[in-house]
């Protein structure tokens, strides 16, 4: 993690989405088309009634305490083999979202879908005097019914979502970019 600051820094936390059936999910690129305060430039395209796994690549000084989507808990366990990439060694943790409380998302309308992780930084205090930092961000999703798989198809196979994070007193997702499976690590 990069060092500015009060003791804190900046990082990326790579978080990933597959159908259980080994099927990826989609984005689309839909800059200027919607007025919305939250990342304007992609919506994530995922199918209701679906189970889909998540799983989030941290910093290896980072636990994942707790993940939300939209105010669902999504249990993450952490796995025991550590990843290598470019910018250092990694955390990996895995869970399971379930999208049945969706239903599909009318033409031209967008859902705005809410991420919240909890996160212990070793050796870093958070705004509560202790190492737990919270981490908040929307990202405009569109559901669609598992029968219409081609529109649900229709954009690019998501890689990762990165979030660009600035860990410190005042922790936050600073930015939030998609790429797709070509452009990832």
């Amino acid at each position: 993690m990069a060092r500015h600051g009060h003791g804190g820094g900046y990082c990326n936390i790579f978080m990933r989405m597959r159908a259980s059936n080994g099927e990826n999910a989609f984005f689309k690129d839909d800059r200027g088309r919607f007025t919305s305060d939250i990342n304007k430039t992609n919506t994530l395209k995922l199918r209701c009634q679906s189970q889909y796994k998540v799983s989030l690549e941290c910093p290896k000084n980072m636990r994942v305490i707790s993940m939300s989507i939209q105010g669902a808990a999504v249990q993450m366990e952490e796995m025991p083999t550590h990843r290598r990439q470019s910018d250092g060694e990694k955390m990996l943790c895995v869970g399971v979202w379930r999208t049945h409380v969706f239903f599909p998302t009318e033409t031209s309308n967008r859902e705005k879908v809410e991420f919240i992780l909890v996160l212990q930084v070793d050796g870093l205090k958070g705004p509560e005097s202790d190492e737990r930092h919270l981490l908040k961000t929307k990202c405009l999703c569109k559901f669609y019914a598992p029968e219409y798989p081609k529109y649900n198809e229709k954009g690019h196979a998501l890689g990762a979502i990165r979030l660009r994070c600035q860990i410190g007193d005042t922790s936050k997702i600073t930015s939030v970019a998609f790429a797709d499976t070509e452009h990832t690590e």
